[in-house]
């Protein structure tokens, strides 16, 4: 019940953004089995059956997530757990959709700050700053060229992207 509420949440959230796209997993397991770097922000319930949300956010630390942990819980006494488990927040259920914007929001920036986001023909895209090797512009057009060899043309002038990027960036 409550994370087909936190689902509904995230959607409405998303509804004139259109950025989201949840995935539930049916166990702590099948969360750490996935590549977790490719998510946002991670809601985990505390209760999650045989083995704690706790013992999976830290299990999650120790393989390299650094994504936002959110624990969901029915109770107010988990504090120095979540502490030794390195989870970023709390929402006790029900859960609000006020404090599940809240949430989302503060990921939203996180992203917006460590990526260069734009959208072309109603596609948005979020590219890691650190993957960007350089960019090439001729005309109205620019090649994004990334780190791994892989490059985005766009219908963007370079002065229409320069906004975007960091003050450490130059732009001529």
């Amino acid at each position: 019940i409550y994370c087909d509420q936190l689902v509904k949440h995230i959607k409405h959230w998303d509804e004139n953004r259109d950025i989201c796209h949840p995935v539930v997993f049916a166990d702590g397991d099948s969360l750490l089995a996935s590549d977790t770097n490719l998510y946002d922000v991670i809601f985990m319930d505390i209760q999650l059956g045989e083995k704690s949300g706790l013992r999976m956010s830290k299990a999650l630390r120790d393989k390299g997530c650094n994504v936002p942990i959110v624990s969901v819980t029915n109770h107010n006494g988990y504090g120095i757990d979540g502490c030794n488990a390195q989870v970023n927040g709390y929402l006790l259920k029900p859960v609000s959709y006020t404090d599940v914007a809240a949430y989302l929001d503060e990921a939203l920036d996180r992203v917006k700050r460590s990526s260069f986001h734009f959208t072309y023909k109603e596609e948005h895209y979020f590219l890691d700053f650190q993957d960007i090797s350089y960019f090439a512009s001729a005309g109205h057009y620019t090649t994004i060229h990334m780190v791994d060899g892989a490059k985005h043309t766009v219908r963007m002038a370079l002065k229409a992207i320069a906004p975007g990027l960091p003050g450490q960036v130059a732009v001529p």
